[in-house]
């Protein structure tokens, strides 16, 4: 009986999304069955709303709103960053042609990010390609 329950809280270990976050929606988004502006819609979310973001892999990202899962475009969702380790907001990397003023690092995926402190800096970005 103890080696089913490990197997089965291993087993719903590696189904759960690795990094899941919420945003909102920064403009009306149309959820997407596939990573494609060419795949079929499953949902409209309005501006403003809430969802849950998974990975991102390019310009789409895993996005679940009431409980209908798809892929919503990166563009429209935006998030008010996060609480560092000291209690201070941070901006949350975003992607731009050149660093941003008050970046502190640029990431691999060439996102910018704006931590406080190096470590976990980019950590899921990539990595860090260069301090600034």
């Amino acid at each position: 009986m103890k080696r089913l329950l490990a197997l089965f809280v291993l087993a719903l270990a590696f189904a759960l999304p690795a990094q899941s976050c919420e945003a909102r929606t920064t403009t009306s988004l149309q959820l997407r069955e596939r990573s494609s502006a060419d795949s079929g819609p499953v949902t409209t979310i309005s501006a403003g709303q809430t969802v849950t973001v998974g990975t991102c892999p390019g310009d789409w990202c895993e996005t679940t709103s009431r409980q209908e899962d798809g892929y919503g475009a990166r563009r429209h969702l935006g998030d008010d960053g996060y609480t560092n380790v000291d209690g201070d907001r941070v901006r949350s990397p975003v992607q731009a042609s050149g660093a941003p003023a008050g970046a502190s690092a640029h990431c691999r995926d060439d996102t910018y990010s704006f931590s406080a402190h190096r470590r976990g800096t980019c950590s899921h970005h990539g990595g860090v390609a260069e301090w600034l």
